[in-house]
């Protein structure tokens, strides 16, 4: 599932091209788990579900539980911080952003506008909540233990600009 018309395409078309059964929706996770009662071998998600507000995470991980026998999550793990504004962790946000721009060289202007902009700005608001909802990665353990899953194991993937990224799979319920 992904909302992005054009993502959504450009995944199809990768997966085809691998030869790799799938299944695809041009829908939210809000959207999907309302219209669909299926069950999957496997359901999973990078960097995706942390644009959704604690709420949202709960009721999509739930329906996830229930109609996947695994789940893996691929996400940042983020410290937790209590003010965006800090001026200590602003100032690392802002390294942290300028970093991650040069290494994107030519594609600096597309990725930045289109990608890391919006999710790192997607954090401050002074008028409403944020679109970011970044979580580390022990508070997905937890939420996925709330939501019912099981034998949840966690492993570090890659190091990125932003923060490490880590694959975590559990199991869902029978």
């Amino acid at each position: 599932m992904e909302p992005s018309a054009a993502l959504l395409s450009e995944t199809t078309a990768g997966l085809e091209r691998l030869g790799v059964v799938h299944e695809s929706w041009q829908v939210t996770a809000q959207e999907f788990v309302a219209a669909h009662a299926g069950r999957w071998d496997v359901v999973q998600s990078s960097f995706a579900l942390q644009s959704l507000c604690e709420a949202d995470k709960r009721e999509v991980l739930s329906w996830i539980c229930g109609h996947a026998s695994r789940f893996v999550l691929v996400e940042f793990d983020v410290p937790e911080v209590d003010d965006v504004w800090d001026p200590v962790w602003f100032a690392d946000c802002v390294a942290r952003l300028e970093r991650g721009l040069r290494e994107y060289g030519a594609d600096r202007d597309l990725v930045g506008v289109g990608f890391v902009l919006p999710v790192v700005l997607g954090k401050f608001s002074a008028t409403s909540p944020p679109a970011n909802h970044e979580v580390s990665i022990a508070r997905w353990r937890e939420l996925l233990g709330e939501t019912g899953f099981g034998g949840i194991r966690v492993r570090r993937v890659a190091d990125y600009w932003w923060r490490p990224a880590y694959a975590v799979e559990a199991i869902g319920s029978s």
